[in-house]
């Protein structure tokens, strides 16, 4: 993330996507958190909707 607007963009593409209850983006830290129904999606899928809006992601360690 680049700028303020960012996480606005990340926000709108995950919301779209079934499964997902709740998108938190700090922008200060670079980091998301996703609640999802993990009977409706995934890590992988969520990973592809970041990155097809332009923001690669990946899993805390």
């Amino acid at each position: 993330m680049t700028c303020p607007t960012c996480p606005v963009t990340i926000k709108k593409a995950l919301l779209k996507q079934s499964g997902v209850t709740g998108v938190t983006v700090r922008y200060e830290k670079k980091q998301l958190d996703v609640a999802f129904d993990d009977a409706k999606t995934d890590p992988t899928a969520i990973m592809k909707s970041t990155a097809s809006v332009g923001f690669p992601s990946q899993p805390a360690k």
